[in-house]
């Protein structure tokens, strides 16, 4: 069962996956979320199967629900303890861990409706107010003429998440 939200496609808040170096917000030039798939694969997720052979986009796009605000709730799958990088965010460091939520969805723009993914980083891993809580990465198919600012339907499994 699906809900339905209205969402503007924003812009990341900083350079990464959600905000690519071409500065659209659908790109294919993220190979954090090429590292991060790959490791759902191994964890028994396949993030290119769940598109069916579809166009998929590996970079994520931010959709901003304001004035609403988005709380992760019981979403379908949890992949924990992610290494997907050696990088050190600071000097003497352990390599960044990150944990995920990935939930069904579908948007619906210009009359056409598109495969999606909710890609919730858990909040606990990021840094305080990286990602407002206005804001929900998906990864999706390839959507024509989206551009920053586009008004789309998000459609979201019920039980990922709520919006209030």
């Amino acid at each position: 069962m699906f809900r339905q939200t209205y969402a503007i496609v924003a812009r990341g808040l900083a350079p990464s996956a959600s905000d690519p170096v071409d500065q659209k917000p659908q790109s294919t030039n993220s190979d954090s979320i090429r590292r991060q798939i790959m490791q759902f694969k191994l964890r028994d997720f396949d993030v290119a199967a769940y598109f069916s052979g579809k166009n998929f986009v590996c970079g994520t796009l931010n959709l901003s629900v304001s004035p609403s605000e988005i709380r992760i709730a019981r979403p379908k799958h949890f992949f924990d303890d992610v290494r997907w990088t050696d990088k050190l965010d600071r000097p003497g460091q352990v390599p960044f861990v990150e944990s995920f939520y990935i939930d069904e969805a579908r948007i619906v723009f210009n009359n056409s409706t598109y495969a999606a993914l909710l890609y919730m980083p858990d909040p606990l891993n990021k840094p305080p107010l990286e990602t407002p809580q206005t804001v929900i990465e998906v990864i999706a198919e390839t959507i024509p003429s989206i551009s920053y600012g586009c008004r789309l339907m998000l459609e979201y499994a019920e039980k990922a998440i709520t919006v209030r």
